[in-house]
């Protein structure tokens, strides 16, 4: 005999049929299994997990014996929600752009770099957006073709060079004003 069927008879005859594979009945409202989340069925007069009647969750047809039931339902798909959230576009990173034109992409997506001419992507792998809202992956970075050891060396040495003349300008003007008093 199928399950709706017995609950059909347990209705309209008021019994309530015990079998080995639906051994749940009521007594008042306490149900005589020990489980987590189950109600009494008024109706019905069998116990009922509170899945089964999950779409109650709060409306009027809730069951008061599924309130935590309920209440940790929704705290779980509100965390799931927000595991799987989008992510917004980080900072365009200098001399390049990314391959999307809106500022949130969905969970799971990899988020590609496109340099401009004459720059080089400096990583292979393009970062992607995880759980929690979080990028996965390094920053992308567009360097210059000619941005060798040479030139950095050059560009130390040009910023050496006006850190030392600024200073001895500082100290010909304090020896002037010394001089002049």
């Amino acid at each position: 005999m199928a399950y709706d069927t017995k609950l059909f008879l347990a209705a309209v005859c008021g019994a309530v049929y015990l079998t080995t594979s639906e051994p749940y009945t009521c007594y008042g409202d306490i149900c005589n299994v020990s489980g987590k989340y189950q109600y009494c069925d008024v109706t019905y007069k069998l116990c009922r997990y509170c899945a089964d009647v999950q779409d109650d969750c709060f409306t009027r047809l809730q069951s008061y014996n599924c309130t935590s039931y309920c209440y940790e339902r929704r705290r779980n798909q509100d965390l799931e929600r927000s595991r799987v959230s989008d992510c917004t576009v980080p900072h365009v990173p200098e001399n390049g752009r990314y391959d999307v034109k809106s500022s949130q992409v969905p969970f799971g997506f990899k988020l590609n770099v496109i340099c401009d001419d004459g720059y080089t992507l400096s990583v292979s792998e393009p970062m992607r957006c995880g759980n929690f809202s979080t990028w996965f992956g390094l920053k992308p970075l567009c360097q210059g073709a000619s941005q060798d050891m040479s030139t950095v060396w050059k560009s130390m040495l040009i910023a050496f060079g006006l850190l030392l003349g600024v200073s001895v300008m500082v100290n010909i003007i304090v020896g002037v004003c010394r001089f002049l008093k």
